[in-house]
């Protein structure tokens, strides 16, 4: 056992201890060893972890990011099903074939291309023809009493080349004065007798025929 120590020296002990140990700071941190790469400086983080390059961020295989190419089998499967529904709308009546393009389309995502192989196996098998329509659809026009005019904007909006639309008036047109004649007749009662019009007759008589989609020069021939 040593010697007790009296108060005072215990108190110089204490201060001495304190003295020895009040040098380094409370909040201070032992450093952890750092590898050779590491950054200078207290809390500097390691600079061996490198960040993954962009070129690590694309697909393993990149064929797989491209779209498969369409099965065969699909493929015929589509294509039947469109020539079955063109066969459909070509039975109740002609059709052109921008017509049959838009109504094959539908609200499906159908690819255009097989629209487009399906409309020339039909032109080739003479099942779809835009002269025959453009025909068809001017008799039928001729016998509702229309004339060229309102035809020929009609078969514009069913997409028909403006050469297709020339040679079926050609080919289907009638006489054109005499039609305006008939419908005079049928329409106001009377057939025209020579200076016997007033302005006002014939003014209604023209508008009549220009809404049937007449020509002036067959309107004047029919007055």
């Amino acid at each position: 056992m040593g010697s007790k120590l009296s108060v005072d020296e215990l108190r110089q002990k204490v201060r001495a201890i304190e003295a020895g140990t009040s040098a380094i700071s409370p909040v201070e941190r032992p450093c952890r060893p750092h590898s050779a790469h590491a950054g200078e400086g207290t809390g500097d983080l390691p600079t061996d972890i490198e960040a993954p390059s962009s070129s690590s961020l694309q697909p393993l295989d990149q064929s797989l990011a491209d779209p498969q190419e369409e099965d065969p089998f699909v493929k015929e499967k589509t294509r039947s099903a469109l020539r079955r529904k063109a066969l459909g709308l070509l039975a109740r009546r002609e059709h052109s074939a921008s017509e049959l393009s838009q109504k094959l389309r539908g609200r499906a995502a159908v690819n255009l291309v097989e629209i487009e192989t399906v409309i020339s196996d039909l032109q080739a098998d003479g099942l779809q023809s835009d002269m025959r329509m453009a025909e068809a659809y001017v008799r039928y026009r001729v016998q509702r009493g229309q004339g060229p005019n309102k035809i020929q904007k009609e078969l514009q909006q069913k997409g028909l080349p403006a050469v297709v639309i020339q040679e079926a008036l050609a080919v289907e047109a009638p006489d054109w004065v005499a039609l305006a004649e008939k419908l005079l007749t049928k329409r106001f009662g009377t057939c025209k007798v020579a200076n016997t019009l007033d302005a006002r007759a014939k003014g209604q008589r023209s508008r009549f025929l220009l809404q049937r989609g007449f020509h002036y020069e067959h309107i004047s021939a029919a007055l």
